[in-house]
């Protein structure tokens, strides 16, 4: 079963597969410092971020080489969103790692000026955010198009893509606030971190909200799958999405409520 489904993501779209495939493999190297310092793991700590990123980047990857299969438009335009895409993961993940290397934060504080964006580490931010803006805009785009070029599937799953798209570009838009906003949100002890993403510190609660509003695409198209045969399994779609609105709404709210 697994071994039929990722041969047909390879057959859907070998660009972002055999990216996805890089890129989980990179996670996989970086783990191996992890392990042999595990009796000292802060001499290696700052291999968590690009780890975590890796991993998050990969399954985005594949979901879209799924994904983009649905389009019922032409060929040339699938493969050149399915470029873009690449290149932006592709940019990203060489970003967050050089910062990562460097102990550089993955963060700007407006203003930047350009006499500042000239800087080695500053470059590096800037190139960071115009990756995942553009990401962000090519990812609006695949969203409207699967309101009017798509092809047939059944309505409960093609209400889970759709309603996964938008609480992912909501998110996406989030991911950008917290960016140009460090610091901006104290500690909170409590938070409603995750595990081994070192979310309970700073910024924690957003973190984790922008964690779930990311991987609605995932979550809310499986639910629209596994509820395809179902009699009202559209309204099974509404109401699961509505429950993951309600918890993605109260982490968010509750992280912005500390902000002082």
């Amino acid at each position: 079963m697994v071994k039929k489904f990722i041969l047909e993501m390879r057959r859907r779209n070998p660009w972002l597969f055999n990216l996805g495939i890089c890129i989980f493999a990179f996670a996989l190297i970086l783990i191996l410092p992890l392990l042999l310092f595990l009796n000292q793991i802060s001499d290696a700590c700052y291999l968590l971020k690009p780890i975590k990123f890796a991993l998050s980047f990969g399954i985005y990857l594949w979901t879209m080489a799924w994904l983009l299969n649905y389009l019922n438009t032409d060929q040339y335009k699938v493969r050149l969103l399915s470029q873009l895409i690449a290149f932006f993961i592709l940019m990203e993940i060489a970003v967050i790692f050089l910062q990562s290397i460097q102990s550089i934060p993955y963060h700007i504080t407006l203003p930047i000026s350009i006499d500042m964006a000239s800087h080695y580490k500053n470059a590096l931010l800037v190139i960071a955010n115009t990756m995942i803006l553009a990401n962000t805009l090519i990812v609006i785009y695949i969203a409207t198009l699967f309101f009017k070029e798509i092809t047939i599937l059944p309505h409960s799953y093609l209400m889970g893509i759709r309603l996964g798209f938008l609480v992912f570009i909501v998110s996406c838009f989030e991911g950008e606030y917290i960016l140009l906003t460090y610091g901006q949100v104290p500690q909170t002890p409590n938070s409603l971190g995750l595990p081994l993403a070192n979310l309970n510190t700073m910024r924690g609660d957003l973190l984790a909200s922008h964690f779930l509003g990311i991987h609605s695409l995932q979550m809310l198209p499986i639910i629209g799958y596994l509820v395809k045969d179902i009699k009202n399994g559209t309204l099974c779609v509404l109401f699961a999405a509505s429950l993951y609105l309600i918890l993605y709404g109260f982490v968010f709210i509750k992280a912005l409520s500390s902000v002082k």
